[in-house]
């Protein structure tokens, strides 16, 4: 009985570890209409750049006095007065499309989302220009709907494409379309595009991986194992490898191994995570599981109490607080793992009792108490990192929302950025609440299987006493 419920333990902490780890497969929150919201960004950006590029003094009579304007202003972060320049002297940039200039200022536009101006030049493009600059631009166009999680348009526009691009790009399209395929379910049909790219390729590892995951998915085990572990013989020194990508891989693998209950090879993959990794704590709480199950409860109970000091609001750490006291009662320390369960109780009671707090002042409107640090959402102690390209194309939105309102004089357009900022902190709000609950959910089950833990000690106490 006491080893179906470790492996229940083992299985819901794969689940939530290795999820996690793999971006491909990140949870996505539910639709907050941020296309919706995204749309009236655009709109916004449009009129208000209409507005202020009215002004005789942003005309420029050639495109090399166009281009130097726009880096020099670009080199001092002062994107809104580039893209000024740009959307002031559209005709003279079509007239140039040649210019080695043009695909810097559709990137320029995208990055800052100034859809509008962008796709003038998109459709003047397609009309005017050969198939390779074509080609390139939707490239970009691509990208940009991918990040903000448009897959059917990124798809689109991928489709026909590659012939025309350069090596690196046509390789960065492949992984695109097979990681929108892997999203849209169809993982079969992504190998395809994977498995175009090749070794020499600065995004093969990339490749790999992914190919890796959908072999996990898909149950074949010992096709996925010979990929990554094909990955990890590529010599240390080679650029396409980064090191944290190698602890990534160790950390895939290691998992997949506990899933199966290979523990010696989960063990030996998870030690090879580097002690600075930002994989390092899941590492080693995959070293404790492997090691418990090995018969090495001393060994497991070391590394757990390692990672429980750490005294850090991780889901890592706190599956420390439940597995702690189950590895005592394994060796009958009853008492010890009495006590532990107690502690661990009562930890799950506070964390879950304070953001509990946190949601209701969210739901009261009260945006004091969360922040936003490039893709993470710290609320109080706690942090979460955001990883659906809704979500992210939304932060970005917000700060070039706050850039919007600096440039802008018209009292009218300012009322209308007010009322976006107020509705792009209601949606940051809905996905804060929405993060919070997920954890609480998480701290929940933890707290119901140490009441089972205790309940199970005192059964089996009284029928000792028998």
């Amino acid at each position: 009985m006491q080893h179906d419920n470790f492996k229940n333990i083992i299985f819901t902490t794969i689940i939530l570890l290795s999820s996690h780890s793999i971006s491909v497969y990140s949870k996505p929150l539910p639709i907050f209409d941020f296309r919706k919201a995204d749309r009236e960004f655009i709109k916004l950006s449009s009129d208000i750049y209409k507005e202020i590029s009215e002004d005789n003094s942003s005309n420029v009579k050639s495109i090399g006095l166009l281009h130097k304007k726009i880096k020099d202003l670009q080199s001092k972060n002062n994107s809104p007065g580039a893209i000024r320049y740009i959307t002031r002297n559209i005709d003279l940039v079509k007239k140039n499309i040649d210019h080695e200039s043009f695909v810097y200022y559709i990137n320029i536009l995208l990055s800052n989302n100034e859809w509008h101006t962008a796709s003038k030049l998109l459709e003047y493009v397609l009309v005017e220009s050969d198939k390779s600059l074509a080609s390139n631009i939707k490239f970009i166009f691509a990208k940009h709907y991918f990040n903000k999680g448009d897959f059917k348009k990124s798809l689109d526009l991928l489709r026909g494409i590659n012939q025309h691009l350069s090596i690196n790009n046509g390789h960065y399209a492949l992984i695109m379309m097979g990681v929108i395929l892997q999203k849209q379910k169809k993982h079969r049909e992504s190998l395809k595009f994977y498995d175009k790219v090749p070794t020499t390729s600065k995004y093969y590892g990339y490749a790999q991986l992914n190919k890796a995951i959908v072999y996990i998915r898909q149950g074949w085990w010992s096709d996925a194992h010979i990929i990554i572990n094909s990955s990890l013989k590529t010599p240390k020194n080679n650029q396409k490898f980064s090191s944290e990508f190698i602890n990534r891989l160790y950390l895939v693998i290691g998992y997949s191994f506990l899933q199966q209950e290979y523990f010696r090879e989960a063990r030996e993959s998870f030690r090879n995570v580097k002690t600075d990794s930002i994989y390092a704590n899941r590492a080693l709480l995959g070293i404790a599981l492997s090691a418990a199950n090995q018969g090495d409860n001393t060994g497991a109970l070391n590394i757990l109490n390692i990672l429980q000091n750490k005294n850090l609001h991780t889901l890592p750490v706190e599956e420390t607080y439940l597995l702690l006291p189950y590895i005592y009662e394994r060796i009958g320390q009853h008492k010890t793992a009495s006590a532990s369960y107690s502690i661990a109780l009562n930890y799950y009671q506070k964390k879950i009792s304070k953001l509990k707090r946190i949601v209701k002042k969210i739901q009261n409107k009260d945006l004091r108490t969360f922040h936003l640090v490039d893709n993470k959402l710290k609320l109080n102690d706690f942090e979460f990192q955001i990883s659906n390209q809704e979500t992210m194309h939304l932060l970005r939105n917000k700060k070039l929302l706050n850039q919007l309102i600096k440039i802008n004089n018209n009292p009218l357009l300012s009322e209308k950025a007010s009322s976006l900022a107020e509705k792009y902190n209601h949606l940051l709000s809905k996905v804060a609440s929405e993060k919070l609950k997920e954890r609480i959910s998480f701290l929940e089950s933890y707290q119901n299987q140490s009441q089972y833990g205790v309940a199970r000690l005192y059964d089996n106490s009284q029928k000792s006493e028998q």
